[in-house]
């Protein structure tokens, strides 16, 4: 049966060479991550992944356009190996959690040796993703040696700046490492307009500690915003991450420094009930719910009525970090009940069902996604709820 799977797998990638148009491999009955290994290495080629939602929204338009794209048709043919997988599929599972993939397509670029370059979600055009895929073949081809001079210590700064990117987005380096720190300390004012440095500042200078997060509290005008990186979206994930780190690590005296350091951002990085949600997260993390909970409510009941998704934002919190605790379940499924109270929206209705389904109660669960679905301001949100009401009609 293998023979037979890899030779159909073979005349497909044959046949691509002479459409106009991009031609997937669908490998969904593949068994093994190493068979789509073995083909790609027997063809020499890096690896181009399609991994869509069983309700992608974006597909049909990349059927009809994208993939339609003659210059990125030949360019695939020529030096990758395309190939599509679905989410409900045993690889397409694999690379969910592998990569944390969400409810979307994606579009993934890896070496022979599995190492990922590329991870772009959503729509892309022709030209657009024919450009990334440039830039990913290029790394890949550098990557060898940018991996030696890392180990020697020869890397330029730009170099040292796009290995760094790539061994994050493979999860070999995190955002507080020592060689982050010291790469840091190598950038200047004019790094932070350029493409790859504003990159590297939103992705990895983001520990408390990090020389360009510390610059850039004292030199706000060093950052300059654009409609991809903005302030908002950088301080949150440097609060973000600094704050899992306390939580993790248990460690009170660091987490009152993050909000000490937070405390003190340019006023454009304002953080709404930042030193408040703080100690409410290290309560969380100590099971102490009795103060959390009173903690909370002392600014969610304060909240105007259009301000009740804050209710979900809490209980996602709750349902997310702390899953296996009976009392914080209990709390997010009456946070939901209250935000509901104030105003009733799609987002609090979809995850009040979710939350009562994880909890088992499957016929409360499946009225709240009912109610979900016809509060639905779009197609993407029906498309949600139906999902979701034909899993929990199981019951």
């Amino acid at each position: 049966m293998r023979k037979v799977i890899l030779a159909l797998l073979f005349s497909a990638l044959w046949a691509t060479n002479t459409q106009a148009k991009v031609d997937f491999i669908e490998i969904s009955e593949i068994e093994t991550w190493e068979e789509m290994l073995a083909l790609a290495k027997a063809h020499n080629k890096s690896i181009l992944v399609y991994y869509k939602d069983y309700y992608c929204t974006n597909c049909k338009t990349l059927k009809k356009t994208t993939f339609k794209d003659r210059a990125l048709s030949r360019y695939v043919s020529a030096d990758y190996l395309a190939l599509e997988i679905t989410n409900y599929s045993a690889i397409g599972h694999a690379l969910q959690n592998l990569f944390q993939l969400e409810n979307d397509n994606y579009f993934l670029v890896l070496n022979r040796n599995e190492i990922l370059f590329l991870k772009a979600q959503g729509y892309i055009s022709g030209p657009d993703l024919l450009l990334k895929l440039k830039s990913a073949q290029e790394k890949i081809t550098q990557y060898p040696a940018w991996q030696k001079g890392a180990f020697l210590g020869t890397l330029e700064k730009e170099e040292w700046l796009q290995f760094l990117m790539i061994e994050y987005l493979n999860q070999r380096v995190e955002a507080d490492a020592p060689i982050v720190h010291d790469v840091s300390s190598l950038l200047d004012s004019a790094d932070f307009t350029t493409e790859l440095g504003k990159e590297f500042v939103n992705v990895m200078a983001i520990d408390i500690d990090n020389p360009i997060f510390q610059t850039l509290k004292h030199k706000p005008n060093w950052f300059v915003a654009d409609s991809v990186y903005t302030w908002p979206m950088y301080f949150n994930q440097v609060y973000d991450f600094n704050m899992a780190k306390a939580i993790y690590k248990r460690d009170s005296i660091f987490m009152e420094d993050v909000l000490y350091q937070m405390a003190n951002l340019p006023p454009v990085a304002n953080q709404e009930n930042m030193l408040r949600k703080g100690r409410q997260l290290y309560l969380a993390e100590t099971e102490n719910w009795r103060s959390y909970d009173t903690l909370t409510k002392t600014y969610l009941t304060a909240l105007p009525a259009d301000s009740a998704n804050v209710y979900q934002r809490e209980a996602l919190h709750l349902l997310n970090f702390y899953e296996n605790s009976y009392q914080a379940k209990k709390i997010a499924l009456n946070y939901l009940r209250l935000g509901l109270k104030q105003k009733e929206t799609f987002e609090l209705y979809y995850t009040l069902g979710i939350a009562l389904y994880q909890s088992n109660d499957d016929a409360n669960a499946f009225k709240a996604m009912k109610y979900a679905f016809n509060m639905a301001k779009n197609n993407e949100e029906k498309r949600m709820a139906a999902q979701a009401l034909e899993e929990i009609n199981g019951y």
